[in-house]
């Protein structure tokens, strides 16, 4: 008897805030840096309401960072040069970042190389480019509880945007009207895992499936991810299940509450 997916994750409590529509966003920048090689373009926002606009304009081992969300790429302090990690990537560390009243902390942006023994999808990248590489978008997220001031906690959130062989892979864009847009403290939702990724089950098997918290972007690689463990235990997704019958009969249907994390 084989043991299909065929539901959608179920996860309450999350956030019932609406997104904001990406695709609405003010892509224009005021002021640009002489660049030394073709730039490449990515726009961060902050906020269920994505107020916070943080462009990102990389030009080889340099990046300019637009900190504080004025348009102006020009100024001396957003400029910054690249470090390079264990892996012969680049590393730029933005730091702070101010969104109104909130203050995010290490927002790093990463650029790998993709290696010659690196997945499929990843190599498809470097045979459309042979510049391609491999980004990650980090940042700890300062979030406050939106009680009366007197008993806001504020808290910090890691959170990540790069990608993966089911959504796609982070890339700069060649211009800003086409650049991807990475939304951090955007509403919660449940990243639905396409039906291929999970394997065909066997009665008296073991499986695990993945579900991922975080928001949706706009472009491939945008969804920015936040641990599992900033969960509460007490909310957990449910996964439907489908079981043909062999001999023609009406399929089963179960639900299956998922308990364990790792």
């Amino acid at each position: 008897m084989r043991v299909i997916w065929s539901g959608t994750f179920i996860l309450t409590a999350l956030s019932s805030v609406c997104a904001a529509d990406l695709s609405q966003i003010d892509r224009r920048i005021t002021k640009e840096s002489a660049y030394k090689s073709e730039p490449r373009y990515c726009l961060l926002v902050f906020g269920p309401e994505a107020k916070t606009r943080i462009w990102l304009a990389l030009d080889g081992d340099v990046l300019y960072a637009d900190r504080n969300g004025n348009g102006d790429l020009t100024e001396p302090d957003k400029k910054i040069a690249a470090a390079r990690n264990e892996y012969g990537g680049r590393v730029f560390q933005i730091g702070l970042v101010r969104d109104g009243p909130l203050v995010h902390q290490d927002l790093t942006v990463t650029a790998t190389p993709i290696a010659a023994d690196a997945i499929a999808s990843l190599k498809a990248l470097k045979k459309k480019n042979a510049l391609a590489e491999s980004y990650s978008i980090s940042v700890r997220y300062e979030d406050r509880a939106t009680a009366a001031p007197a008993q806001a906690v504020s808290k910090r959130i890691e959170m990540d945007a790069s990608g993966d062989e089911e959504q796609g892979w982070l890339q700069f864009a060649d211009n800003p009207k086409e650049a991807p847009i990475v939304n951090f403290g955007g509403p919660l939702r449940l990243r639905e895992t396409p039906e291929p990724v999970f394997p065909k089950w066997l009665t008296g098997q073991t499986a695990g499936v993945r579900a991922y918290v975080g928001t949706p972007g706009l472009g491939e690689g945008t969804f920015v991810t936040i641990a599992y463990n900033l969960i509460p235990s007490t909310v957990r997704p449910s996964l439907d299940l489908t079981i043909p019958a062999a001999d023609g009969s009406p399929p089963i249907h179960l639900r299956q509450e998922l308990k364990y994390r790792c």
